[in-house]
């Protein structure tokens, strides 16, 4: 197995482990909507004192409390854990198929721990974690306190939090606590495992990487058009939040293969492998005008995915990217 193919295996690994600690997390939010419905079962809200509601509430917010602080905590050691695991598995494979031996003495993974996480605002792993529960509590509370002042009943505020079966309990709060707690996991971990590896191309006074995205429909823009790309380690992914893209340290030398959604193919960059599929996928993958200028704007792979993010990797606009290469979108559009 070559490098590249380890580094992919690994990230199929980490996404299992990131739905093994979302699954975590979809139990305790569980937990929370039992405690939402428990506390609604007796009067009716509306019919309750200022000092019985202050009572109930306080008592509701310290039992989700709890939950969450419980299972970020949970987490947060399990996270340390997957990174320390990271990068013991690849220095080992680097040490039997490379004949290269990294110190993993000094390895710290609360240190990395502490690292800004891009999507996140420069937050670390704990301040993410403390924010999601502090945020997710406060939402459920104020939710109830505004639909008491509504007039709602318990049955409507019930719906409100946890959703109605009719929408399979999607349209309530805790589905979209359920959704964040999902971002925050899957990109604490593609963080931590990203910094684990930074650290290990650190000691081998390795300074530059390849972007390996995920081939398939569900990649963002950001990370098709950077796939394949030699970049500095400082512009190191994950690039956003729910981010699956990877990175290998760069020796200059590629693979002759990769994974995709449809099995081993040849390497190639996003762009060139969205090339060999048909034009339905394409245009659900670009919307119907980029992809109308990607098959017929006489744009190579390499120059469409030029054209899709300005120096700072920010999306160009239609506008933007028309200005810059008008020939190609006369021809795309004649």
């Amino acid at each position: 197995m070559d490098y590249s193919s380890f580094i992919t295996r690994l990230q199929i690994y980490l996404e299992s482990l990131k739905a093994h600690e979302a699954k975590e997390f979809m139990q305790a939010i569980g937990r929370i909507d039992k405690a939402v419905q428990e506390a609604l079962m007796n009067d009716e809200l509306t019919e309750t004192s200022a000092k019985k509601l202050a009572l109930i509430l306080g008592a509701l917010g310290d039992e989700i409390a709890d939950e969450l602080k419980t299972v970020t905590e949970a987490f947060y050691a399990s996270s340390l854990l997957i990174a320390d695991y990271a990068q013991k598995s690849e220095a080992k494979f680097l040490a039997q198929a490379l004949n290269i031996t990294p110190n993993l003495a000094d390895f710290k993974s609360a240190k990395i721990a502490n690292t800004p996480m891009n999507g996140f605002g420069g937050a670390n792993v704990k301040a993410v974690l403390s924010a999601f529960a502090d945020k997710e509590q406060q939402r459920i509370i104020n939710a109830i306190k505004l639909a008491r002042h509504q007039g709602k009943t318990n049955h409507q505020i019930k719906q409100i939090i946890i959703g109605t079966k009719a929408k399979r309990y999607q349209d309530g709060l805790t589905f979209t606590t359920k959704r964040h707690a999902k971002a925050v996991v899957h990109t604490t971990v593609q963080h931590l495992a990203s910094e684990a590896r930074a650290d290990l191309a650190a000691q081998l006074g390795i300074d530059e990487i390849k972007v390996v995205a995920t081939l398939d429909g569900r990649t963002s823009r950001v990370c098709r058009s950077l796939d394949g790309r030699i970049l500095p380690i400082s512009h190191k992914p994950p690039y956003h939040v729910n981010c699956r893209t990877s990175y290998i340290l760069w020796n200059g030398k590629d693979p002759k293969f990769r994974a995709s959604m449809n099995g081993k193919v040849e390497n190639q960059t996003y762009y060139e492998w969205l090339a060999t599929q048909d034009s339905a996928f394409q245009d659900s993958v670009l919307g119907k005008t980029q992809g109308q200028l990607f098959r017929n704007g006489g744009l190579t792979p390499a120059k469409f995915a030029q054209l899709q993010l300005d120096k700072n990797f920010r999306p160009l606009t239609l506008a933007q990217i028309k200005q810059l290469e008008p020939v190609a979108f006369d021809r795309a559009f004649k």
